[in-house]
């Protein structure tokens, strides 16, 4: 066990992830370290990246209905459930990273159940109006929920879209900043809310053990309101040059 640890961590340090890490600081100083030690386990014996990707899309169906049964502890437990399925997107990568089986198969899949856990902010604003500890009206405890998981919905389909299209145009273009500008504001704008979108598993975990998830329903509404259209707006805007070419038919 102590030499697949020793190996999973080279296989880290080698790789360029650890300078992505450190601009999440969720990432770096909590879900990283957290992930090495189920790694190790998962890889002793013998599940692949794509088998953990898929264990964690499994736990999905399981963290709704905790958080919809209208139970303290039951919906404490699908917090706890939803900290570890975001710890299991961190070991499919490690393992992946380890045994050198990245793929874009692999990616696509991640990605999907990804986008598949974004719905967990409606469950958590529904478990919310069931538990009696809404903020809001029931009814626009629901829309903020709801609004976040579209506007996660929204953002990643403007990355994907942008991304064809400049494959199809031969350009690079993918919406985001020239690197000149990687230490302007902007960019540090862009930090501040990878930060933010990456501590959600956590705030949903101390506010919801707390009792207090729907601080997080409300918190967390507010900031992919305010943030999010304008961040999709900005990408369009940057790709408009890359990306004003004729379509094939």
């Amino acid at each position: 066990m102590s030499q697949i640890l020793n190996d999973l961590l080279n296989s880290y340090k080698n790789s360029g992830k650890p300078a992505l890490d450190r601009r999440v600081l969720a990432c770096w100083l909590i879900f990283r370290p957290a992930s090495w030690l189920p790694t190790t386990a998962f890889i002793a014996t013998g599940w692949s990246a794509n088998a953990v990707t898929l264990l964690a899309a499994s736990l999905l169906p399981i963290i709704w209905g905790l958080l919809l049964s209208g139970d303290w502890n039951l919906a404490k437990a699908g917090y706890v459930l939803f900290f570890c399925f975001t710890l299991l997107d961190y070991v499919d990568g490690n393992i992946a990273r380890y045994r050198k089986t990245n793929s874009v198969f692999g990616k696509t899949l991640d990605g999907f159940v990804d986008q598949l856990a974004s719905a967990t902010y409606i469950f958590v604003a529904c478990g919310n109006i069931r538990l009696h500890a809404h903020l809001l009206p029931a009814e626009f405890e629901a829309i903020a929920g709801a609004w976040s998981t579209f506007m996660i919905a929204c953002s990643a389909y403007t990355d994907m879209r942008i991304k064809a299209f400049a494959l199809e145009a031969g350009t690079s273009s993918s919406g985001s900043k020239p690197k000149a500008a990687q230490k302007s504001w902007k960019n540090l704008a862009e930090q501040f809310q990878e930060n933010l979108a990456a501590l959600s598993p956590v705030a949903l975990l101390v506010l919801g053990l707390l009792e207090l998830p729907s601080f997080y329903t409300v918190g967390y509404f507010l900031f992919f309101a305010l943030i999010y259209p304008p961040r999709i707006a900005l990408k369009l805007w940057r790709s408009r040059k890359d990306l004003s070419v004729p379509r094939s038919s």
